[in-house]
Formats: structure tokens, sequence, C-alpha cells
């Protein structure tokens, strides 16, 4: 598909931006430019606007900036254009007196033009709503009472995913053939096993022949003596059969068959040149999925090391230093896949990066190794845990946590302390006395001050005679034995923060596996909805796997760790997003955030509060605003998520 044809859009500097030799140069993490005329984007309407980057600069997701004469501001957060361009639809409101975009997250120059701007006609307005007839007629119902908000929201489920889920078609529409961003040094060995028919070498060759950066070698390894004699009859002295790493500073170990992107390369060699720390480099990639060769994208998160462990997904799709490729590696007939597999288990943290770009179309399904056993029985722990729930009447609900916390749970060396948020109701306080009674491990401490679930949380954790809090709803009912122990395998380690599990409806449907920061605005459950067997995005769902946050409807924290970043923010978030905040500041001083998707738990969201879905917008805007602009950097990139999907979709579309 041919280019859109370009409007008269200009980008000027605003913030953190200057201009060399024509490119722009971010002077730091949130460079800003203003786009004019004003004109162009419609305000008020619906429109698509089409934009486009350097197929070698750092994808991040753009920002999109509509500022209002009374100082408002509205943001969106656009789908990365790892294919040189990339669509977001969207309204521009009508209040817009001015609009700014910001590019990148990193310092250094950057690539970035708008190619169009359209306002989108009434009939591809109806289409995407049929599409989401749900979202649609509530979007429509909410403006028809001035819920602007609400119906704002709901119009963005409808239109923030891909015009196509195709992956084919999505790719046309976006893919360009440059620009590419500075050229960077380095002689890159291409490594190709197993290649028997001279078709194989004469595929890779041509993919190379292709390269934009024109420093690379091909080394065939384990070829057959047709293959290799036509590789030893070409012209190019690139291409051999040599040793690979005698003279090269890279390395990719590939597959007969598999192609590389025209800036595959150049793509990997820019983020080795803008982190040097870095000793592999990974890509998203392709895999074929249909008999005629069709191809789904295989979009991954930066570099997550319990999810390698526990459902590989990295796959063979990466650079590696030279010296990182060849150490203890003599094994002349090691797959392509096993020497990456091994050089990712030898890489000290921080020395992993990630190319959020299909860079490698493989010629396979690209098998992976193992999962780690799911089954395997925890190791013992002597760590004392105290569960807290906080609660205020609803002994129907507080009554079933408790009786199965105390009827199933295998781990011997807990307590449970009940924070009672001023109950009245006689059923409630006669069976809160009863129970005190009954379980020696239960205590009920009053505290009736006003609902704030971050305060009593804290309060909770102050009366704790554990090491390790593990902080529970009273809505949630324990389903296995094991329970605590397997929580406790991450929670103790030193690099480990909060420690969240999958979640249930009492239906059998999942309701977290996991929170993504941007997914609806600010952060959401990304996966709710699917089956409690399904194997999720990536196989996340079934295994442990980082993530950005967990919910505290059931997190287990060291309690010296929660101590240390002061615990849930009782100030200024009282009752939302304090346990996304309080995993991210955790994050930030060095624990990850873990989702081990072994451990479920039924939990009927909200059930003592009424149900979250009939909240009003206004309701938690106070905590909303704060969160993000504490965290907004965090919440426009997810590490543990990926640019080019969907933030409004609970399951992977094509943003």
């Amino acid at each position: 598909m041919p280019a859109l044809r370009p409007t008269p859009l200009e980008l000027r500097p605003v913030a953190d931006v200057a201009v060399e030799d024509g490119r722009f140069v971010a002077l730091g993490r949130e460079p800003w430019l203003e786009a004019r005329p004003l004109q162009a984007f419609h305000r008020g309407a619906v429109v698509e606007i089409c934009y486009a980057m350097g197929l070698s600069d750092r994808m991040a997701r753009p920002i999109l900036q509509f500022r209002a004469r009374d100082g408002r501001c509205w943001n969106a957060f656009l789908p990365a254009p790892s294919e040189g361009a990339a669509c977001w639809r969207g309204r521009v409101p009508p209040e817009t007196v001015a609009i700014r975009i910001c590019p990148t997250d990193e310092p250094g120059p950057f690539q970035f033009r708008i190619e169009s701007v359209r306002a989108l006609s009434s009939r591809e307005k109806m289409r995407l709503r049929f599409a989401s007839p749900r979202r649609g007629l509530i979007a429509t119902g909410a403006r028809m009472v001035r819920l602007r908000e609400e119906a704002d929201l709901n119009l963005r489920f409808v239109l923030e995913r891909a015009e196509t889920q195709a992956f084919e078609k999505w790719r046309a529409r976006r893919r360009r053939a440059g620009p590419l961003g500075s050229a960077t040094a380095g002689q890159v060995a291409v490594v190709i096993s197993g290649a028997v028919d001279p078709a194989d070498v004469e595929g890779a060759c041509a993919a190379l022949l292709a390269q934009s950066h024109a420093d690379w070698r091909l080394v065939l390894s384990g070829a057959s003596a047709a293959a290799a004699a036509w590789a030893g009859a070409h012209p190019d002295p690139r291409i051999s059969d040599v040793a690979p790493h005698g003279g090269a500073a890279y390395v990719m170990a590939l597959c007969a068959g598999d192609r590389l992107a025209p800036h595959a390369l150049a793509s990997f060699l820019a983020a080795f040149a803008r982190h040097p720390e870095y000793a592999i480099v990974y890509s998203d990639d392709t895999r074929p999925t249909r008999p005629d060769g069709g191809a789904q994208p295989h979009f991954k998160p930066d570099w997550s090391p319990i999810r390698q462990a526990y459902s590989p997904y990295v796959g063979r799709a990466a650079m590696l230093r030279a010296g990182i490729a060849q150490a203890g590696r003599d094994d002349a007939t090691a797959t392509p896949q096993a020497r990456v597999d091994a050089a990712l288990a030898d890489a000290p943290a921080g020395t992993v990066g990630h190319v959020a770009r299909a860079l490698v179309a493989t010629a396979d399904s690209a098998p992976l190794s193992a999962r780690m056993s799911r089954k395997a029985a925890p190791k013992p722990s002597t760590r004392k845990v105290t569960i807290v729930i906080p609660t205020r009447d609803r002994i129907d609900l507080l009554s079933r946590c408790l009786t199965s916390i105390f009827a199933r749970t295998g781990h011997r060396d807990y307590d449970v302390v009940v924070i009672d948020n001023g109950s009245v109701e006689p059923a409630t306080l006669t069976t809160l006395e009863r129970l005190q009674r009954e379980e020696k491990r239960l205590s009920v401490i009053r505290n009736p001050m006003p609902f704030n679930f971050a305060a009593l949380c804290n309060f909770g954790a102050a009366q704790a005679r554990g090491d390790t809090l593990l902080f529970l709803n009273n809505d949630t009912v324990v389903l296995q034995p094991r329970w605590i122990e397997r929580m406790l395998e991450f929670a103790t380690r030193p690099d480990v923060g909060a420690v969240g599990c999958k979640l249930v409806y009492p239906e059998g449907r999942v309701q977290h596996a996991g929170i993504v920061l941007g997914m609806g605005g600010v952060a959401g459950h990304f996966g709710e909805g699917q089956g409690r067997r399904a194997a999720g995005w990536l196989g996340g769902s079934l295994a442990p796997h980082e993530c950005s946050a967990v919910t505290a409807a059931c997190l287990m924290v060291e309690g010296a760790k929660f101590h240390a970043v002061g615990g849930f923010d009782a100030d200024n978030l009282p009752i939302e997003l304090n346990d996304v905040d309080l995993c991210l500041r955790l994050n930030a001083r060095g624990w990850r955030t873990i989702c081990d998707c072994r451990v479920m738990l039924a939990h009927r969201e909200s059930a003592s509060r009424g149900g979250a879905g009939l909240r009003l917008q206004r309701v938690h805007r106070p905590e909303r605003d704060y969160f993000l602009r504490v965290w907004g950097a965090a919440v426009r990139n997810d590490p543990y998520f990926n640019p080019n999907l969907s933030l409004y979709d609970r399951e992977p579309k094509l943003g």
C-alpha cells in the first residue's frame, strides 16, 4: 500500500528538544513538540492520525497531548510505529487550543513526522461501533445524559484498536522503507545452521544483501555440501563458511529459512549503541501459523527472566556480543535456540535489551524449551506470615474467606488479623467473637475510621507478628493448600517485592493475572475474562511472570520491604491505585513484582463495596490524576507489555 499523502503539518520544539543537522535531539526523557496548524486536527471530531518514526530509533509509545485554555490537558498513549509508521484514532476535545506530542522517552537523536490527519466518516464510526457494540452503546448513552468522561472512556475502547486484526494487512499499511537513524559501526556474523538446500542459503543471502547495515558476514554451520558449494561460489566476499567469530563484534545465530527485515541489523546495533551495557538484544519476531505461509507476530515484553524460565518467550531472534556468544560454547552442533538460551542464562542483571520490532521472520514456529514444572512441591518455608484482611460487615463474605483459610492452608506458621472498619450488624459482631474463640490464629482489631483502604492495610501491617505480610480482600476464597508456600518462593527472594496470584470470578473466568500500566488509560487487569485454564499471553496465565503491579486483593510482601517504602499511600491514594503505586515504589527500589499464576483464589471483585463497574469517573478522579502525575512515565511504557499492542482490550490485540 502506498504511503499516505503528507499534510502541511509542522512540528516545533517546545521542551527538551533541539534540532541538529535536520534531526530532532531529545535532551531529556520527555521531549515535547507542538503540532501546527491546529485547524488540521478537526477539533471536536473523531480523527485518525498517522505518524512515522526512524526505523532504528528507540521504540516507545508517543504521547499525544490536547491542551485547553484553562490549563487542562488530555493525554493519549499511542501505539509505537514499529514498522516505520502507526495510526491512532480518537476524539479531539473541542476545548483544544494546542496539540503537543512526545515521540520518545530517551535522550538522543530521533526522527518523527505526522503523515496525515483526517476526520472519520459517519460510516467508519458506525462500523467501529458495531465491532464493539457494548462499548459503543454505553458511549452513546453516556453522551446523551451528559456523562462526558464515561462516554469518552468507552469510546476509547471502541477506537483504540487497529482497524484490522489481520497482521499482514496491519503491517502492510504501516510498513515504511525509512528513514533510518545514524549508522552504527560493528561487524555482525550471521550464522545460519542446518542449510541443506542451496535455496536456503540463497534466501539468507538475499535478506542480508538487502540490509541497510552493510558490515556483516554470512557463516554456514552444519550446511550440506551443495549449500556450502553455493556459498563458496558467491562473488560477495562477505559470504563464507569460516569460523563465525573471527573479527566480528556481534553474532546472530539463525536457522535455515529465517529471514531478517531490511533494517534488522541496524535496529539491533542501534540498541547496543544506546546501551553499551547490553550483552544481548532480542527483538519481536513473526512465526508461520498457516499452510499458505501466513505469519503471526510474536510481540514480547522487555527482559523478564522469571517468565523466560517458566514460559520461554525470547526465541532465537537475538543478537549477541561476540564475547558472550563464544564463551563456553564450543559445541559446533548447538542449535541457534540453544546458543541464545545459554547466553540468556549467563547474562548478568541489566545486560539484556529488547527491540519492540518484528525484525526476524522465523522459518518455523520456533519451539521453545519445556516449561519448568508447575506441579513440583514448593520448598518448605519457616517464614511466619500475617494475613491482613480489612472488612466492614458483610460477614457472609468474610466468613467464607476465613473458613477457606483455616480449612485449606497447608502452611502452618501464619496468623490472621482482621481490621474491622466499624461493623454494626449484630450477626457480624457475634460471628467475629465466635471465630476468635474458636481459632487462636485469628485476631480482630477495631478501627472505625472513615473508609480508607490504604490506611486500614497500613494499620493492619503495624499489628502484624509475622515477618511477611499477605494483604487479602474479604471477598476472596482460598482454593489450594500450598498457596502461601508458592507465594513465599518469590516473596523471600532479595530482588522481589510484591507477589500476587491469579484471581478468578466465582463462575471460573479470570479476574486478575497481573496489571498492565496504561490499560484503559491508567492501569488494568490484562487477561481478564479468559478461562481459568487458558494459557494467556505468552503462557503467562499458567505460570509465574514479571509484571509492573498486582492487585492488593491478594498481595504478599516481606514486612521489611513494605516498611522501607512507607507502606500504602493513604494520603493521596486512599481507595484506588494504592496497590499499583506500592508495587511501583517497590520496583523503583529494585524489587520486582511477580504474579504467580500457579496460585489461584476465587474473588468476587468489589463485592463488599458494591461493584466497581457502577462508579462514575469523577468519583476517584483526584486519585487517578495524582497517580498519572507521579507515574506518567511508567504508565506510558509498561516494560512487561509491548507497545505494539492495544491498551484498550483485555486480550492481545494490535494497536
